[in-house]
């Protein structure tokens, strides 16, 4: 079994067209079909799915495997796209070798990634035009990047949570003249 992991609603239905496209079925856990949800995690598990997943669907459930697959290798875990947190992307290999069952956790970046064109300093950005025609890129480099852009926006989104709730308690200072809120 495969489990493709893939950051919005959009990406999960662009793979799943181009996997039937090229013959094979797949199962999407998008938060889009929640009835079927906890049918399709019960059989991601199983010998020949795959399943392409976004991080909002079907946290919180293990992908049981059975003795079969775990002959072959456990569940196969493919990451398309980081994630803005690192935190999630560390959740989806966690779905690999679950409760000390074999698996693998695979994650694939590419260079054109949002991620890296929103996070990354401009500076840095026109690095990698540079490095990605010296392949540099594939086994040293990258990796640091993806971090660096991860961490930048896990940076921004908190600095933003911390603006919110800043905001939220002028607003009940300047309301308080009401009494309690």
């Amino acid at each position: 079994p495969i489990l493709v992991g893939t950051r919005s609603l959009i990406d999960s239905e662009l793979i799943e067209q181009a996997l039937r496209e090229r013959g094979l079925s797949c199962a999407v856990l998008n938060a889009k079909h929640l009835s079927q949800e906890a049918e399709i995690v019960e059989q991601a598990g199983e010998v020949g799915h795959i399943t392409v997943a976004t991080n909002m669907a079907g946290r919180g459930t293990d992908i049981l495997i059975n003795a079969s697959v775990e002959r072959m290798g456990g569940l196969h875990v493919l990451v398309l796209e980081p994630h803005e947190s690192s935190r999630v992307d560390w959740q989806l290999y966690g779905r690999a070798g679950r409760h000390g069952a074999p698996g693998v956790a695979q994650p694939y970046v590419s260079m054109e990634d949002d991620l890296l064109k929103r996070h990354l300093p401009r500076f840095m950005q026109s690095w990698l035009t540079v490095l990605k025609s010296s392949g540099v890129l594939r086994g040293t480099v990258l990796p640091v990047l993806l971090w660096l852009s991860q961490t930048l926006a896990q940076w921004r989104a908190s600095a933003v949570r911390r603006s919110m709730r800043a905001r939220e308690a002028q607003l009940r200072k300047q309301l308080s003249f009401a009494g309690e809120i």
